[in-house]
């Protein structure tokens, strides 16, 4: 067994949730489990200061009694899943990210509709997901009732990324959960829309469109003949991307989108993205592309 999936657990209400989807996720691709938790000691207050060795290894034994606590729920459910745990001391965004190199999955979890309304993606889990090397799963409840669709946001514009990557993961994911594939692009069209333009325009906005669903449509082309069990559609609207794309994952049980690689690693995350990991209704994964 090579896949692994990685999870960031430090006992918090989004970290069990997260630790909950981790497990699902592995036991979907046969892979094992990575339970990370990164903790701090304290830091000297100057150059020659000295932190006693016994508090650090307070600091460490603390870590890992909270790392065994995750693990044990782990087994205590599922007995038979390949899963191990791992504490380092830094900076909670950077350890999760660099456990997560070789990783084909990192889950984080949300914290709920506390605090400010609708952040959903605390500011640890968003610098984690903004370093991640690999796809990244940010879990939310999953619906009360299965909505029987996994749907991938695709950007084809002409000066787009390769959207290779995210198309492989989306048909693979979709066929692991056996659910249908629905192509979202989105074109921002606001001119015609705000304004009362000429007919002539308007039906240019029109050829627009219909050349967009002809592209979109041709990118599934070669994923559709190699995941055949996958029944796949697509469709363009117009209007706000990252507004279409809350609205969309009302009707999803999960959301595939791409993020820019960075050079330095990680991944941006533009505007739409960040609108549907604060907001979106179900879950969301994030794959490096380009």
């Amino acid at each position: 067994m090579n896949a692994t999936v990685v999870v960031g657990y430090d006992e918090s209400l989004a970290s069990r949730q997260a630790l909950d989807a981790a497990v699902e996720e592995a036991e979907l691709r046969n892979a094992g489990l990575l339970l990370v938790h990164a903790f701090h000691w304290a830091v000297p207050a100057s150059p020659i200061s000295v932190v006693p060795t016994d508090l650090e290894e307070g600091c460490r034994r603390a870590a890992e009694l909270i790392a065994a606590r995750g693990l044990t729920h782990v087994r205590s459910g599922h007995p038979e899943l390949p899963a191990r745990t791992v504490t380092v001391a830094g900076d909670a965004s950077d350890v999760v990210a660099g456990a997560a190199a070789d990783a084909d999955l990192l889950v984080v979890g949300t914290r709920g509709r506390g605090g400010f309304q609708g952040l959903l993606l605390g500011s640890v889990a968003q610098r984690i997901v903004a370093k991640a090397p690999c796809p990244v799963l940010v879990s939310r409840d999953r619906p009360t009732e299965p909505r029987g669709r996994a749907l991938v946001a695709l950007d084809i514009a002409e000066d787009a990324p390769d959207n290779a990557a995210l198309l492989e993961f989306a048909f693979a994911d979709a066929e692991r959960r056996g659910l249908p594939l629905h192509a979202l692009h989105v074109w921002g069209d606001p001119w015609s829309q705000d304004y009362d333009v000429r007919e002539d325009v308007l039906a240019t906005a029109k050829k627009t469109v219909e050349d967009l669903e002809f592209r979109l449509a041709g990118s599934l082309r070669p994923y559709r003949d190699r995941f055949p069990h996958v029944a796949a559609d697509a469709v363009v609207h117009t209007g706000s991307t990252g507004n279409l794309l809350v609205q969309a994952s009302s009707t999803a049980d999960l959301v595939i989108a791409g993020g820019r690689r960075r050079r330095g690693g990680g991944m941006r995350i533009g505007p739409a993205a960040h609108t549907l990991l604060m907001h979106s209704e179900c879950p969301v994964v994030l794959v490096p592309v380009g």
